[in-house]
């Protein structure tokens, strides 16, 4: 007996079918609900614990691996709040100005203009500022200030490093 699968995708609006191919936004896709008679073992991944989980249920286009293929294919993935939509807030009166939140698609820490009442600010992609952002949030940018931090404490990486 075939089950129903609903699929929840954390995609931002504007952002086309076209934008989404390839394997790494098949990260994005997060299984709902559903029930399958299968016996094939698949996995998706989790954003939130940052991990390849086990899937049971009915599958839909796109979002599910093999678990080497889900971990290669999602290791730079965002989790944690980088992973959660933008929290705009709820409008209240007056704007609170230019925040900043991570951007799955481009990958990039983006300005809006926050509006206030939102989640506490532990538990929502929101920023004070872009640095804060890109720290916590662009893997490249985290990297980048290793390398930097090292070679100004006049530092080498070990010889068996490359």
């Amino acid at each position: 007996m075939l089950g129903v699968l609903l699929l929840l995708r954390h995609i931002p609006q504007g952002i086309d079918s076209a934008t989404l191919e390839g394997k790494k936004h098949g990260c994005l896709y997060v299984p709902v609900g559903g029930v399958c008679n299968r016996t094939s073992v698949v996995y998706y991944y989790s954003p939130l614990e940052g991990d390849c989980k086990k899937w049971n249920g009915c599958l839909g286009p796109g979002f599910y691996f093999s678990r080497p293929r889900c971990e290669r294919a999602c290791r730079d993935a965002p989790h944690g709040i980088c992973a959660l939509e933008k929290d705009e807030g709820t409008f209240g009166v007056p704007p609170f100005g230019k925040k900043y939140f991570y951007n799955q698609i481009t990958q990039q820490c983006e300005p809006f203009e926050y509006q206030g009442n939102g989640e506490d600010q532990s538990k929502a992609n929101r920023f004070e500022n872009e640095r804060e952002c890109k720290v916590k949030c662009e893997r490249s940018y985290r990297a980048k200030n290793a390398i930097k931090q090292r070679h100004e404490q006049g530092l080498t990486w070990p010889p068996d490093y490359w």
